[in-house]
């Protein structure tokens, strides 16, 4: 007790509990009467003195790596924590946790609540999964636990989580998340919807896939559990639509993110819920932090767009010469998608609207009795099929091949003299 601190307390009093244990390994409920009836100064330092030799579901649950460590909440108070608990965890905080190898990450975001919930009570595995809708496993929920033991950063990892628990009791969340895994999402984007949301997006109307993506993506985003669990018309079950919604940041375009954000707030509208659609803990959490997974925030957003649209590379090319990981690229795409580039608004009529907008009819077939399609083409920075097609839409005669000798002094959109 003459100790500075309850970790140097607990090393000084571990060969007592050695004496007393020789070879069964304790746990912090077989010493408990050693602390009975004392304060909960001494039964943090008998936890701590149990260090390492403690199983390994108990690090969480006796908050070992706090500065008072024991149990503190009742399984009853644990379970109203999921209110402010998602199902799958802020991206953010699965990447910066992300145990490099031989998880996915998906996996890793549905069983990090379940430890989260765990957190200073009992509640089993098994039992915090059911409570944040199963979306993960209380096998899977002890893997993970188990992975993230097993890595050198596993203190500061335990620390990331204890400082999100303290943060999430001492304050709520503007998302109610218990009510947004009870709503009715049957209604979100119906397919009656999706051609005009493609107009306001500004996007070509994609066929089925392109929808059923779209609307899984949506359903994670409102209701933070995997699309596995989405209704079953949303046709989410197949592995390839889960690829599909785990990479659809990368097809993202300002306008399509703009109209999903608005879709989103209608529907919760629509349910009498004044929310944001999504939000996250501040990052101060990790200071201070040395974490096994990736920093997206060390991810410069030009880099990202130069090199996926000027040179063309995928995500995990892109994330290979930046050092980091595709779900990190990802993750920056979700908030920053790439702007829309000339094919998919040439897919989408944009650059034929913006052409007529500068070409209307009457110009159109004016310019047509003094140049060729293909000089008017250039002109307008544009190509002879645009120009063809804008004229048959005028009803306009097809001109003839070649350009047309031009009388001087013609005035042009073009700006000058129509021959210069």
């Amino acid at each position: 007790m003459t100790q500075p601190d309850v970790r140097m307390a607990g090393e000084a009093l571990r060969w007592i509990i050695a004496i007393y244990y020789p070879k069964k390994r304790p746990s912090p409920a077989t010493l408990g009467d050693w602390g009975k009836k004392c304060s909960p100064v001494l039964n943090g330092i008998l936890i701590s003195a149990l260090g390492s030799a403690m199983m390994r579901g108990a690090a969480l649950r006796y908050r070992t790596g706090a500065q008072l460590p024991g149990t503190s909440m009742p399984v009853a108070m644990a379970a109203d924590r999921t209110t402010r608990l998602p199902s799958m965890i802020w991206a953010k905080w699965a990447l910066r946790l992300f145990p490099p190898h031989g998880l996915y990450l998906r996996t890793v975001q549905a069983a990090l609540p379940c430890l989260v919930l765990q957190i200073g009570n009992t509640l089993s595995h098994s039992r915090a999964a059911d409570l944040l809708a199963n979306a993960s496993s209380g096998t899977n929920s002890f893997r993970i636990l188990r992975a993230l033991q097993e890595h050198a950063c596993w203190p500061d990892v335990q620390q990331a989580l204890l400082r999100l628990a303290d943060y999430l009791e001492s304050h709520a969340p503007p998302i109610d998340y218990q009510r947004r895994r009870q709503l009715d999402y049957t209604s979100l984007l119906p397919a009656e919807d999706w051609a005009r949301f493609c107009r306001a997006a500004k996007v070509s109307v994609g066929r089925g896939p392109r929808f059923r993506t779209t609307r899984c993506y949506l359903f994670e985003r409102l209701s933070s559990m995997p699309a596995e669990l989405a209704p079953e018309e949303f046709a989410a079950s197949t592995i390839a639509l889960r690829s599909s919604v785990a990479a659809f940041p990368t097809t993202l375009t300002p306008g399509f993110a703009a109209e999903l954000e608005r879709t989103a707030q209608a529907f919760l509208v629509r349910h009498g819920i004044d929310e944001p659609t999504t939000w996250q803990p501040p990052d101060r959490l990790f200071d201070g932090l040395v974490l096994p997974g990736y920093d997206p925030a060390v991810i410069e957003v030009q880099s990202v767009h130069h090199l996926m649209q000027e040179e063309g590379l995928t995500a995990p090319q892109t994330a290979t010469l930046l050092s980091t990981s595709s779900h990190a690229i990802v993750h920056l795409l979700e908030d920053n998608p790439l702007p829309q580039n000339q094919w998919q608004a040439r897919i989408a009529g944009l650059i034929r609207e913006e052409l007529k907008g500068r070409l209307p009819q009457p110009e159109l077939a004016r310019l047509a009795q003094l140049y060729s399609e293909s000089e008017i083409a250039r002109r307008f920075n544009t190509s002879n099929a645009l120009i063809r097609n804008l004229r048959k839409e005028y009803g306009l005669p097809a001109p003839r091949r070649g350009n047309r000798p031009v009388k001087a002094g013609v005035q042009s959109e073009f700006g000058g003299d129509a021959d210069s």
